[in-house]
């Protein structure tokens, strides 16, 4: 059994429309001459009471001062409409407003310089230097002290707040609504900023929705975002067709594209994860870049880093580090472990109801098991070894004849499990009260060590990993390592492990999966002989591979740290006949059959240092063959012996 594992311009020339009208002919005439000399001439002085001819009203030195035809005009204020020749329907209001504007119509200016170049039609400006320099733009409103200020040709914008739009050039359909909206937007279109310094940053990225205190602050040229909340997606630069619901929602994000977060602080240090969706207060809170990750619940996947985690539930999955492919429903989870699927909490969760499973039948199945942490699992050969001992009688047997002083096991079972399998030998005279059991990535099978003699040191290797194709992978068993002390003045070290198997899986392939896994274990034979370059080394265990596979030269090594491959081979009273470099010796050491093919391998070594070379019993070293070794494993024990004791592997 198993367990789960971011110009002025000045104006040279005046012209005045029309002169007060007289009832005096003679004025009259000299009225004509005065227009027919206009350009050469000044107004009339004072300027008459605020109205003209054509509708317009004019309050203020020079205000509306180059009108010709332009009617139904109001400008109250130094300068204002100054250049107005035939424009019409425009209202200025304020020292200079619209003071450029010749032709343009429908304007409304209220505000020092407010609208002062433009000459586009149908805009709004309420406040100093409020689209002061907007040419030909058309179609915008700008409310409050230099809302719109650079727009020059930018139309259909709408900008309520003090600075809001403040550098918008030629960008069309936005809105800033807020101290600072939009502020540094030029070519952006279509976004949409409420609250201060909304969308502040965004320079050139459209389609963005930011409502709220500096949502979206960050954003130059991000486009597709939408950011709800105080602070939401403050981070976001470049990321794209993102959506962050919710204060500090996305805070960190910079170049993540696609994300959903929902909820204070959803996914708020995500910098530049991909397609992770958060809903709920902290869900994906200390994602960084995982990807393809759903928390949906209050602090779900809290602490999860790795990628295609599913959390469903309140605090789901918040107890995931690094892993990934999980998925927890209503649990916590375990940090650290991947590929697990988990329901419910043990203990309260009383009975599970699945519909579609009775009365179904499949083919060629196998019986499904549970214990009683939950874990679900079917029981393969080497499974009966693990959960039951009776199975396992005859190679016991074997075991207890040969009573070993040290026991090395790869595909153990729990912890739980390992217990008692060593109460099981040591009611039968085997006691090894020095133990070892390691749990790796993978939650299920594991690597053991038991022992007669004391452990000086342990050293469970459970947590390391390796780039493949630029994705992070575990060594999925991990290694189990001990330093041995047989004597007060003798000790050794010992190293096992169960490296990947050749089973296809569709994340990578599983030669390469392998071969990474080796050269994780070699760097831990370097370690031990960098610490003692004469060590006394055993490693041991099932390699999954044959002599010749890079996997297991990896581990072998070169040089002066080369292990020696001692090769058990059955004692069937065959001569092993000549070795050589290029052939091995003609006795039978298969270790693995493999039924589905019909096929004999050596995958199960025990390799040794050059310094415990020299204390190897070499014709105590043997492939056991009990009558019945296949009840209880597709692989058969191996065996070496050494002047100071027995190492037994067995799986």
């Amino acid at each position: 059994m198993h367990y789960p594992d971011f110009s002025t311009i000045r104006v040279a020339q005046r012209f005045i429309y029309q002169l007060a009208l007289c009832r005096c002919s003679v004025i009259a005439a000299i009225a004509f001459a005065s227009f027919s000399l206009l350009p050469t001439t000044s107004a009339l002085t004072p300027a008459p009471d605020g109205g003209y001819g054509g509708n317009n009203t004019a309050e203020g030195t020079d205000a509306l001062f180059s009108l010709t035809s332009g009617f139904f005009n109001t400008s109250v204020g130094t300068f204002a409409l100054y250049h107005n020749t035939t424009a019409s329907n425009n209202t200025a209001v304020g020292s200079s407003a619209l003071y450029y504007n010749d032709t343009g119509a429908d304007n409304t200016a209220t505000g020092s310089y407010a609208l002062f170049a433009n000459t586009g039609i149908d805009n709004t400006a309420t406040g100093s230097d409020a689209l002061t320099n907007n040419t030909t733009g058309n179609f915008n409103t700008a409310n409050g002290s230099s809302a719109l200020s650079h727009n020059n040709t930018g139309s259909d914008n709408t900008a309520p707040g003090v600075n809001a739009l403040f550098s918008n050039k030629t960008g069309t359909d936005n809105t800033g609504n807020g101290a600072n909206a939009l502020y540094n937007n030029t070519t952006g279109i279509d976004n949409t900023a409420t609250g201060s310094a909304a969308l502040s940053g965004n320079t050139t990225g459209d389609f963005n929705t930011a409502s709220g205190f500096d949502a979206l602050l960050s954003n130059t040229t991000g486009s597709n975002d939408t950011a709800t909340g105080v602070n939401a997606l403050l981070g976001n630069t470049t990321g794209t067709d993102n959506t962050g619901n919710g204060a500090n929602a996305l805070y960190n994000n910079t170049t993540g594209i696609d994300n959903t977060a929902t909820g204070s602080a959803a996914l708020t240090r995500n910098t530049t994860g991909n397609y992770n969706t958060a809903s709920g207060v902290n869900a994906l809170f200390y994602n960084v870049v995982g990807h393809d990750n759903t928390g949906e619940g209050f602090q779900a996947l809290l602490n999860a880093k790795g990628s295609n985690n599913i959390g469903i539930g309140s605090n789901a999955g918040a107890n995931l580090s690094n892993g990934s492919n999980n998925i927890d429903i209503g649990n916590l989870g375990v940090a650290g472990e991947s590929s697990k699927i988990r329901i419910g909490k043990q203990g309260t969760q009383k009975n599970t109801y699945i519909a579609g499973i009775y009365g179904a039948t499949v083919a060629n199945g196998v019986a499904v098991r549970i214990d009683s942490t939950g874990h679900l699992g079917t029981l393969t050969s080497s499974a009966r070894f693990k959960e039951a001992i009776k199975p396992m009688d005859k190679a016991s047997e074997a075991i207890l004849a040969l009573k070993p002083d040290v026991l090395a096991l790869q595909e153990m079972g729990s912890a739980r499990t390992f217990e008692e399998f060593r109460k099981t030998l040591a009611s039968k005279g085997l006691d090894f009260p020095y133990g070892s059991h390691v749990t790796g990535f993978d939650t299920n099978i594991h690597v053991a060590i038991l022992s007669r003699f004391p452990f000086r040191a342990v050293h469970p290797h459970t947590n390391d990993s390796f780039l493949l194709d630029g994705r992070r992978f575990h060594v999925s068993r991990g290694f189990a390592e001990v330093e041995i002390a047989v004597a007060t003045n003798y000790t050794f070290t010992l190293v096992t492990a169960h490296l990947k198997s050749k089973r296809p899986i569709g994340v990578a392939d599983a030669d390469e999966l392998r071969l990474e896994e080796a050269k994780v274990l070699r760097e831990k034979i370097d370690a031990v002989f960098a610490a003692n370059s004469g060590a006394r080394l055993v490693v041991l265990g099932d390699f999954n591979d044959t002599p010749d596979a890079k996997s297991t030269k990896a581990i072998i090594g070169r040089g002066k740290h080369k292990l020696v491959d001692t090769r058990p081979s059955e004692r069937n009273g065959d001569l092993a006949g000549p070795s050589t470099r290029s052939h091995a010796p003609r006795t039978v050491a298969w270790t693995h059959f493999y039924a589905v093919q019909d096929t004999y391998s050596r995958l199960d070594y025990i390799l040794l240092s050059p310094a415990m070379a020299h204390e190897w019993v070499t014709n105590e070293t043997f492939v056991l063959t009990p009558p019945g070794w296949g009840i209880a494993s597709d692989h058969r024990p191996i065996l070496a012996t050494f002047n100071t004791g027995t190492i037994y592997c067995h799986r």
